[in-house]
């Protein structure tokens, strides 16, 4: 990530029409990050607040650059969903068909830049679209794991369907889940 990020700075300065030369009047900080190892900066954004993140990002144009760099890296959904899924692109093709939605620890680990060894993803969708998502799961190679829940209303034959994917019927009300159906790989 170091030369990508040092190469990026070049050509972006070069294509705007900036002299590469203006990077004497950098900061320090600007010439920590272009010329620090990769692992040395992931370090120290580990350890940033997104805030404080955007924060950075409004005090120069390179620091914007950077910081985007930085959020395209760190941010990465195909990244975060290539352990999951061998379609990573047709699943969340089939979140937005299905209006379904990643939750639980899964959104966390995303949103705090963390990993939580052994743990599972929540996928909310509203009844109507559970068996869509359920038949799109066992075609990426998940098979469904039958087992007595407390929700019992949903809509797949313990012999046709084979994560866990959560029914609402209305998100808006509390108390609206269907059923729970468990799928692994």
């Amino acid at each position: 990530m170091k030369r990508t990020l040092f190469i990026f700075y070049l050509i972006y300065t070069t294509h705007v029409g900036m002299d590469p030369c203006d990077i004497i009047a950098l900061s320090g900080l600007e010439i920590f990050f272009l010329h620090g190892d990769d692992k040395l900066i992931k370090y120290f954004f580990s350890f940033v607040g997104v805030e404080d993140i955007l924060k950075v990002m409004q005090t120069s144009k390179t620091m914007e650059k950077l910081c985007r760099i930085y959020i395209r890296f760190e941010w990465d959904v195909r990244r975060c969903l290539r352990p999951w899924f061998v379609d990573v692109d047709g699943f969340r093709r089939k979140l937005e068909r299905c209006n379904a939605v990643i939750s639980g620890s899964q959104a966390l680990q995303f949103f705090d830049r963390d990993h939580y060894p052994g743990s599972d993803m929540d996928l909310y969708v509203r009844s109507s679209s559970a068996e869509d998502l359920g038949r799109w799961l066992l075609r990426d190679g998940y098979r469904y794991r039958s087992r007595s829940h407390l929700y019992s209303h949903g809509r797949f034959r313990r012999d046709s369907a084979k994560l866990a994917v959560c029914c609402i019927e209305n998100p808006r009300r509390s108390g609206s889940m269907r059923a729970v159906f468990n799928f692994i790989r």
